[in-house]
């Protein structure tokens, strides 16, 4: 791969991973419903936007790192944000349409994948940066299982006690 265009893609990884990151955290602190609703739908679309992005270029550097581990997890991660997108846009026709059984089911699926792929990103932050280093073999699934389930624990929590519109 051309040294310039590596640097490019890796340049561009980074600065939309970070800001997904940084921006997503915000999106799960604002107002999911009422009048002020609004702004998470438009900072969720641009963390959406900004962490897909984030994926796509990242399995090409985790080819050319030789990586499988960061190749699959940016896949699953680009994969897990589309479906959030989506059951986001289904829960939304569902409300609109008066069918709170299906809004909620697709509420409650967008608030797991969503999670889910912010969780991806941690985990592919913390398997490239490394703070307590790599030496042994178990920091390796640290990096890599610590975030899942802290942040699985946590959306679950959410998930259960979430209230949706009626």
């Amino acid at each position: 791969m051309n040294h310039d265009i590596h640097s490019l893609g890796r340049w561009l990884h980074l600065g939309s991973g970070f800001a997904a990151v940084s921006l997503g955290l915000l999106v799960m602190l604002m107002p999911k419903f009422g009048r002020r609703s609004t702004w998470h739908k438009w900072a969720g679309r641009i963390y959406a936007g900004l962490i897909a992005a984030s994926c796509l270029l990242g399995v090409p550097l985790a080819y050319y790192r030789d990586s499988n581990y960061l190749m699959i997890l940016g896949t699953v991660t680009f994969l897990v944000v589309a479906q959030g997108w989506l059951d986001g846009r289904a829960a939304r026709m569902a409300l609109h349409r008066g069918d709170f059984k299906v809004a909620h089911r697709s509420l409650r699926w967008h608030l797991i994948l969503m999670g889910a792929s912010y969780i991806g990103a941690w985990s592919g932050f913390f398997a490239t940066n490394p703070i307590f280093g790599v030496e042994q073999e178990w920091l390796l699934w640290f990096y890599a299982v610590g975030p899942t389930v802290l942040g699985a624990v946590i959306i679950a929590r959410v998930a259960v006690r979430m209230k949706f519109p009626s």
